[in-house]
């Protein structure tokens, strides 16, 4: 009777053994970090951080860019060292309080300093281009800018472009969206992506023109302004066509005060292959 006590004894606690080693997850089972490669790509119009409360603000158009989280973007209507902006450097404050890396293209001279478009990315950049647009005489001068964002072990090579169209007419628009398709098909880096105002809805002959090359990666009911109440498209994220991206969702970010636009973004996954990659 005692041996038999013995053995239920140990019987039990071999079971609690057992138990306990399987609470325990192996090295086998622990689950492999999420090995995607995904990029936030935003654009915002930022109308050179003047809210819709007056209210000149470089610190809070940083603070919505920090809380989206995005790895690049494009930025329009921005001032740099300019009066109405009381001679700040709006392109390198930003990049500062975000803790990206920067480039500013501009595009006319203004109030004594510089007004134009930027770039912002998680990664360093490795070229930058400024392209003007076409334009009539007596019209602002619009450009395109161009970074070219190079890739790792993991992340391809990025071409990517941010655009500002002009707002006026469509006569103005068409001539600038086919520069621009003709300038992006200079560089020879397969992936690229395109982002900014181009003052053109969805159903434009502007946006039928860059769409022969691109795809428009939100949908048409991605308003984006007016912030306080958006209620029409003209802001895009774009990819090249036969682009090797996974789109996994697309946000218009509920910001109605920081600018007279709202900020999109794109969240894409990588789906190229290895010879895509810079090793």
């Amino acid at each position: 009777m005692k041996n038999l006590r013995i053995a239920i004894t140990l019987l039990l606690f071999l079971a609690m053994l057992g138990a306990a080693a399987k609470s325990v997850t192996s090295p086998a089972e622990v689950p492999e970090p999420d090995d995607r490669v995904v990029v936030r790509v935003m654009s915002y119009n930022i109308k050179h951080c003047l809210g819709t409360d007056d209210v000149l603000n470089v610190q809070r158009i940083a603070n919505v860019i920090k809380a989206a989280n995005p790895d690049i973007v494009a930025l329009q209507e921005v001032d740099r060292l300019t009066t109405r902006s009381q001679r700040v450097d709006q392109a390198a404050e930003l990049g500062r309080l975000t803790g990206m890396h920067v480039r500013f293209g501009k595009a006319i001279n203004y109030q004594g300093g510089e007004y134009g478009q930027a770039i912002l990315s998680r990664w360093p950049i490795e070229s930058f281009d400024v392209h003007q647009l076409p334009t009539e005489a007596g019209q602002e001068q619009r450009i395109a800018i161009v970074a070219t964002i190079r890739g790792d072990q993991r992340r391809p090579t990025i071409v990517f472009a941010g655009t500002h169209l002009h707002h006026a007419d469509e006569s103005l628009r068409l001539p600038q969206a086919v520069r621009l398709i003709s300038l992006m098909r200079q560089y020879p880096q397969p992936v690229k992506l395109l982002a900014g105002d181009m003052n053109a809805r969805p159903d434009s002959l502007t946006m039928q023109v860059i769409k022969a090359d691109w795809v428009d990666l939100s949908p048409p009911n991605a308003h984006a302004i007016p912030s306080s109440n958006p209620n029409r498209k003209i802001d895009y994220v774009m990819a090249a066509k036969r682009h090797a991206w996974r789109l996994v969702g697309w946000q218009v970010i509920n910001e109605p005060v920081a600018s007279d636009h709202r900020p999109l973004m794109v969240t894409l996954e990588w789906q190229g292959g290895d010879s895509l990659f810079i090793r």
